[in-house]
């Protein structure tokens, strides 16, 4: 159970990176 809650944090601190990279191009160009 543990490793699963970790999998998924990880899983949704890459996609609020992603996010934020996204956002940061986007604003540069």
């Amino acid at each position: 159970m543990e490793i699963f809650n970790l999998s998924y944090l990880y899983i949704l601190l890459l996609r609020m990176h992603t996010i934020y990279c996204i956002k940061t191009l986007g604003s540069r160009f």
